[in-house]
C-alpha cells in the first residue's frame, strides 16, 4: 500500500468517525432521539392518567347532576349539611383508660 493510499484511508476513517460522533451526539442525533423517545412516553402515560381522571370527574359531576340521594349523601359527608329539623347526636369522646 503506498502512502498516498494511507493517506487517504486514514482520511476516510477520520471522516467516518467524525460523521458517527456527529450523528450520535448532535442535537438530531441518537442520544438525543433516545431521550425523546423516553420523554414522549412519560408525557403519553402522563396523558392516560389526566384522561382517566377526566373520565371520573365527568362521572362525579353527571352523578351530581342526576342522582339526588347521591348528591345528599355527599352534602351530608363533606359539608355536614342536615335537613330542615334534623339533629344530630353525637357520643361523648371516650376517656382513655387508667392504668
Amino acid at each position: 500500500m503506498t502512502y498516498r493510499n494511507r493517506k487517504i484511508l486514514l482520511t476516510a476513517g477520520i471522516l467516518t468517525l467524525l460523521v458517527l460522533l456527529w450523528l450520535t451526539l448532535s442535537p438530531w442525533g441518537g442520544v438525543n432521539y433516545i431521550r425523546l423517545r423516553h420523554e414522549l412516553a412519560e408525557l403519553r402515560a402522563g396523558n392516560r392518567e389526566l384522561t382517566e381522571n377526566n373520565r371520573a370527574l365527568k362521572q362525579e359531576i353527571d352523578r351530581l347532576k342526576n342522582d339526588r340521594a347521591y348528591l345528599e349523601k355527599v352534602a351530608r359527608e363533606q359539608f355536614d349539611l342536615l335537613k330542615k329539623n334534623e339533629v344530630v347526636y353525637q357520643d361523648p369522646p371516650k376517656k382513655p383508660a387508667k392504668h
